[in-house]
C-alpha cells in the first residue's frame, strides 16, 4: 500500500487463515494453504514495487511488522480466529460483511466506532473479534458526508409493485418483512413521502405494494426508505439442530422437542449444507474429537466427554450448566431442560423487536459501576430519536465480579415513555430488574420527559454479576402503558410472594408475548390492522435497545 499515491484507502479482508470446512451451522471462509505458492506474475510485480519503492528484503519485512502504511486496513476477526460465513434469513453472507454493512446504513462514524458497535454480535454469535490497523479515526471510507439512517432502497418500480434491497433491515427481523411491514418512501429532503408494504421476500430482496394514500412521489429506483412498522409473527419457533453425533437418536430427539411449543427440531444435512434449516442452537454430544478441538483452542472449563449440552450456531458450548452428565438419556435431558428451551425462545422473540436503528424515540442506556458513576462500562442509543442530534458512541466493556453496577436511562423525548428493563445471561435465562416494587403499576414504569432513571440504586436494588460470561441487558421503553405485562408480572410476583426484587422468568413465554401484545399498533391506534398471526409494533411507539457486555 506504500505505492498509491493517497492516504484515503481501506482494504476489508473478511477471511481468516487456513482452516476451511464448517463449523455448527457455518462455514469457514477460508481456503487451505497447502501447495499453494505465489505466481511468477506475483513475485515480478514485488519485486517492481520494492524497486519503485527503492526497499530491500529486510526492509520490506521490517516494514510489514510496522503496521499499514497508508490508509486502514479492517479485518473480520483477529490472526487466530475463524471467520465465519453464516446463514441469515434466506441468504448466507460474510458475519463481519453483513454486520459492518448494516451498520454503514445507519450511521456515518469512524472506524473505531464501527468496529466497537458490531464487535458484541461478532463475538457472542460467531465468535470472532475484528479489528483495524492504521488511521481509524477517520470516518468509514474517508467519506464526510453525513448521511441519513435507513433501511432500504428502490431497485426497481413496475406500477404499483416495487423491489427493495433491504441491506438496512436489522437482521434478527428480516422475516418480519414479508409478513406486512411497511416502510416510509423518502423524498429528496428525507421527508416521508409515501408507503410501500411488504408481501415476498428472497433473501436481502423483498417485494412491496406500492399504497396509493398519502403518496406525494412517484417511486423510482435509487430512493431510501425507512422502516414505518413491522410485523412479528406470534407463532415464532425456536429451531434446534440435531449435531450429527446425535443421528442415531433422530427419532426420540425429534419427538422429545416437538414436545415443547414453539420448539422445531432441524435434522442434519449433507456435505456443504450442515442443516436442512436455519438454527438457533445445536444439540449435540461432546465426543472425544469436540474435546480435543476444544481444549486445542484454550476454551476453559469444557464439559465432559459424552455429555449432551446446548451449542451456539457456531458450536461454541453455551454454558456448563447446559450441558448432562454423561450417561444420561437424551430424552430425560431435554425434558429436565423444559424451562430453559422455553428461556431462549423467549429471549428469540424479544430479539424480533430490537430497533436502536429505526425508533424514533430519543432514549439512552449507560451501564456503570455504582463506584465509577462518571464512567460508562457499555452504552447504546436510538439512531433517528426526533430530538437526537448527538453522534452517541455505543460502547461495550467488561464488568467485574461482585461490584454493584446500575443503568442509567434517559429519556430525551418530548413525552413520557413506560420503561422495563431485563437481563439476559449466556444460559438465555432472563431477569426482570425493572419494574421490581409489587404489585407494579403504571406510573411508577413512567420516565419523564428529559429525565435519567437509575435502576440498580443499591439502596432499593442490589446488581451484582457472579459468573463470568457474556450478558445482555434489554431497554423497553413505550408511549404507551404495558398494561397486559404489568397484570402478568404482578400475578407472578404474589405467586411467588415477592414485594421488592427482581423476577426470574424462565420458561415464562407467556410474560413475553403480553410485552408484545403493550407494543402492538392495533392497542396504540397505529394505522396498521391486526392479522391473527403477526403482531405489528410501529417505530414511532416503542424502543428497544440491547447493551452487551462481559463479565469477569
Amino acid at each position: 500500500m506504500s505505492a498509491l499515491n493517497t492516504e484515503n484507502v481501506t482494504a476489508v479482508l473478511d477471511s481468516c487463515f487456513s482452516g476451511g470446512g464448517t463449523r455448527g451451522n457455518f462455514r469457514i471462509r477460508s481456503v487451505s494453504g497447502d501447495g499453494f505458492s505465489p505466481s511468477t506474475e506475483e513475485i515480478e510485480f514485488q519485486k517492481r514495487l520494492m524497486k519503485d519503492l527503492g526497499l530491500s528484503e529486510p526492509e520490506l519485512a521490517q516494514k510489514r511488522c510496522q503496521g499499514v502504511a497508508k490508509g486502514v486496513v479492517i479485518a473480520s476477526a483477529q490472526k487466530d480466529e475463524l471467520a465465519a460465513d453464516a446463514p441469515f434469513s434466506g441468504f448466507s453472507a460474510g458475519a463481519f460483511t453483513y454486520l459492518m454493512t448494516q451498520y454503514l446504513w445507519h450511521n456515518s462514524g469512524n472506524v473505531e466506532s464501527a468496529i466497537a458497535k458490531i464487535s458484541p454480535t461478532l463475538k457472542s454469535s460467531y465468535n470472532q473479534y475484528p479489528l483495524g490497523d492504521g488511521n481509524q479515526s477517520q470516518r468509514f471510507y474517508f467519506i464526510n458526508k453525513q448521511a441519513l439512517p435507513t433501511d432500504a432502497v428502490i431497485t426497481e418500480s413496475d406500477g404499483n409493485q416495487v423491489t427493495l434491497w433491504l441491506g438496512g433491515w436489522e437482521g434478527e427481523s428480516l422475516d418480519s418483512f414479508e409478513k406486512g411491514a411497511v416502510l416510509n418512501i423518502l423524498d429528496s429532503q428525507g421527508k416521508p413521502a409515501g408507503k410501500v408494504k411488504g408481501v415476498s421476500r428472497d433473501g436481502l430482496f423483498g417485494k412491496a405494494i406500492v399504497e396509493k394514500k398519502e403518496l406525494k412521489v412517484s417511486p423510482q429506483p435509487g430512493m431510501l426508505l425507512q422502516e414505518f412498522s413491522r410485523a412479528i409473527p406470534t407463532d415464532l419457533k425456536l429451531h434446534i439442530g440435531i449435531d450429527s453425533s446425535l443421528t442415531g437418536e433422530l427419532g426420540d430427539i425429534t419427538k422429545a422437542l416437538t414436545k415443547i411449543k414453539r420448539i422445531k427440531a432441524v435434522n442434519p444435512g449433507s456435505g456443504n449444507i450442515p442443516y436442512t434449516d436455519e438454527v438457533h442452537y445445536i444439540l449435540a454430544k461432546m465426543t472425544a474429537e469436540y474435546h480435543r478441538r476444544f481444549q486445542q483452542e484454550g476454551l476453559k472449563d469444557i464439559p465432559k466427554i459424552g455429555s449432551i449440552g446446548l451449542f451456539t450456531q457456531g458450536f461454541q458450548p453455551l454454558d456448563k450448566s447446559l450441558f448432562s452428565q454423561p450417561g444420561e438419556t437424551v430424552t430425560k435431558v431435554i425434558e429436565n431442560w423444559e424451562a430453559k428451551i422455553k428461556s431462549l425462545l423467549a429471549v428469540h422473540i424479544l430479539k424480533k423487536t430490537l430497533n436502536a436503528n429505526s425508533s424514533l424515540l430519543d432514549v439512552e442506556v449507560a451501564m456503570n459501576l455504582v463506584e465509577q458513576k462518571s464512567q460508562s462500562i457499555a452504552r447504546v442509543a436510538t439512531v433517528r430519536g426526533a430530538n437526537n442530534q448527538r453522534q452517541v458512541r455505543s460502547k461495550t466493556g467488561n464488568l467485574p465480579l461482585n461490584k454493584l453496577f446500575e443503568f442509567q436511562v434517559t429519556n430525551r423525548t418530548n413525552h413520557g415513555l413506560y420503561i422495563t428493563m431485563l437481563l439476559i445471561d449466556s444460559t438465555g435465562e432472563i431477569i426482570l430488574i425493572f419494574p421490581y416494587q409489587w404489585p407494579a403499576n403504571e406510573q411508577s414504569m413512567r420516565l419523564a420527559a428529559g429525565q435519567t432513571m437509575v435502576i440498580g440504586n443499591p439502596k432499593e436494588l442490589e446488581l451484582k454479576a457472579l459468573k463470568k460470561g457474556s450478558g445482555e441487558a434489554l431497554l423497553i421503553a413505550s408511549r404507551l402503558p404495558l398494561k397486559n405485562a404489568v397484570k402478568t408480572l404482578s400475578a407472578l410476583a404474589a405467586e411467588r410472594g415477592l414485594r421488592s426484587q427482581p423476577i426470574d422468568l424462565k420458561g415464562e413465554v407467556g410474560a413475553i408475548d403480553d410485552l408484545l401484545s403493550d407494543l402492538s399498533s392495533e392497542r396504540a391506534g397505529g394505522l396498521i390492522p391486526s392479522q391473527d398471526k403477526s403482531k405489528f409494533m410501529e417505530v414511532k411507539q416503542m424502543a428497544i435497545l440491547s447493551l452487551s457486555f462481559e463479565v469477569g
